[in-house]
C-alpha cells in the first residue's frame, strides 16, 4: 500500500513543479533500524534495513504559501510490516496591517495529514487482532485542521499572539463489538509571547487550552471497565517555554520545555501529566556544512494503575530520552540542482512500569538531498 502512496506523491510533485513555480526537495537515504516495532528485549526484536524517501514542495507568494511533504519508509521483507507513509499538505494566507497603531500579522492555515502504518502489537510483536479480527490498520488516519492566528508587535522587542484551532481526526473504522472508535474533534486556544532579549537571544512562552470530543468512545472507570451511555471527552492545559540563542555566528542553541495536563471525563481513567525537555545545537561551519544534535527527555505519567489495553489507544506511564545527531554537506553535482550528502543517527531509551513498553532503539542512515527550484 505504501508503494502506491509513494508513486502518487511523486506524480503530484512532478505535476506541481511543471504547472506552477514550486521549490522542490527530494531525499533518499538507506539506513538500519535495530528495533522497528519498538519491542521489549523479552520479545527478541528483529532488526532490518530501510529506505527513506522524502519529497517536499513549496509554492510561495507575498500572502499565500502552499506546501506538501510526503515521507515514506520501506523496510526489507522480513520486517516490512514496519513500513510507514505520511502525507502532509497545508495552505496559508497571511496579511500585514496596523492594529491600534501597532504592527500586526494575521494568518489562516488549512492542514491535511494522512498516515498509513501497520499496527503491530507491542505485547506480542505480531499484527494486532481484536476478538480474532485483524486490525492492522487500527491507527491509520486522515486529519483536517484549520487555525487562525493574529500576532501584534506591542514593542520592538515584545510580540503577543492569539490562535484558535479546530482539528478533526478520522481513524480506520472497524465494525467489531467492544472495539472503541478513536475518531475525535478538538478545538484549542493558544496565547503566545515572544520577547527578544538582545540581538543574540529570545524567549518564547505559550499557554494553551483545548477540548477533545470523541465521536463514539466510552468513558472508563478506574479499573478499565467501559461506562455505558457515556461519551469520552478530554480537557487539556499546557504551558511551553523556549529559549533560543546565537552563541557565535556559526553556533545556535535552543532549550525547550513543555508541561501538559490531560483530564478525561468520568472517573479519570485516561488522566495524564506529561512533560518534555530538550536541548538542541545547530552548527553551520560554512555555506556547505551543517551539523545538528540534541537530547530530549519525556515523562508521560498516567494517574491510574489499571491494566491497559493497547487496542484502545492507552498505555502505561513511560519515561524516556532520545539522542540524535545529523550532518548535511553540500556537494557539487549539477548547476541549478543543489545537492547535499546527509547522514544521521538516533537512539531512544524507554522505561515503563510495564516491561512490555520498555525498549531501546538505534537508527542510522545516510543518503542524498537534491533541490529542484525555480
Amino acid at each position: 500500500m505504501q508503494k502506491n502512496h509513494l508513486w502518487l506523491a511523486i506524480a503530484i510533485s512532478a505535476y506541481s513543479v511543471s504547472a506552477i513555480a514550486v521549490d522542490l526537495t527530494a531525499e533518499i537515504a538507506p539506513g538500519y533500524d535495530d528495533n522497528p516495532f519498538r519491542l521489549a528485549d523479552s520479545l527478541d526484536p528483529d532488526s532490518g534495513l530501510f529506505l527513506n524517501t522524502k519529497v517536499k514542495l513549496e509554492h510561495k507568494t507575498d500572502k499565500i504559501r502552499l506546501r506538501g511533504r510526503f515521507d515514506n519508509r520501506a523496510y526489507e521483507g522480513a520486517v516490512d510490516d514496519a513500513d510507514t507513509f505520511t502525507a502532509k499538505l497545508d495552505g496559508r494566507y497571511k496579511t500585514k496591517y496596523e492594529l491600534a497603531g501597532k504592527e500586526a500579522v494575521s494568518q489562516v492555515k488549512v492542514k491535511y495529514t494522512h498516515k498509513d502504518k501497520t499496527y503491530v502489537a507491542r505485547s506480542t510483536g505480531l499484527i494486532a487482532t481484536d476478538s480474532g479480527n485483524n486490525i492492522s490498520d487500527r491507527y491509520d488516519y486522515d486529519s483536517w485542521a484549520v487555525d487562525a492566528k493574529t500576532t501584534v508587535s506591542l514593542t520592538k522587542v515584545l510580540k503577543v499572539g492569539l490562535q484558535l484551532e479546530y482539528k478533526n481526526k478520522d481513524y480506520e473504522d472497524y465494525n467489531i463489538a467492544g472495539l472503541s472508535d478513536l475518531d475525535y474533534d478538538q478545538i484549542g486556544l493558544t496565547n503566545d509571547w515572544e520577547y527578544k532579549i538582545d540581538r543574540q537571544s529570545q524567549f518564547l512562552l505559550a499557554l494553551n487550552v483545548a477540548k477533545r470530543d470523541f465521536d463514539n468512545k466510552r468513558e472508563k472507570d478506574l479499573l478499565g471497565n467501559k461506562i455505558a451511555g457515556t461519551d469520552l471527552e478530554y480537557d487539556y492545559w499546557s504551558i511551553a517555554a523556549a529559549y533560543d540563542r546565537d552563541i557565535t555566528k556559526k553556533l545556535e542553541a535552543s532549550l525547550q520545555y513543555v508541561y501538559e495536563e490531560r483530564r478525561g471525563s468520568g472517573d479519570g481513567y485516561y488522566d495524564i501529566d506529561y512533560s518534555r525537555a530538550s536541548a538542541k545545537l545547530r552548527y553551520k561551519a560554512d555555506d556547505s556544512l551543517k551539523i545538528t544534535g540534541g537530547i530530549t527527555y519525556q515523562d508521560r505519567e498516567y494517574l491510574n494503575n489499571a491494566a491497559f489495553d493497547e487496542n484502545d489507544d492507552a498505555s502505561p506511564s513511560t519515561e524516556s530520552y532520545t539522542i540524535d545527531l545529523g550532518v548535511e554537506k553540500r556537494i557539487a553535482f549539477a548547476s541549478g540542482f543543489p545537492t547535499s550528502v546527509i547522514a544521521g543517527i538516533r537512539y531512544d531509551d524507554y522505561d515503563s512500569i510495564d516491561p512490555v513498553y520498555e525498549y531501546e532503539r538505534t537508527q542510522v542512515y545516510a543518503g542524498l538531498k537534491i533541490g529542484f527550484g525555480r
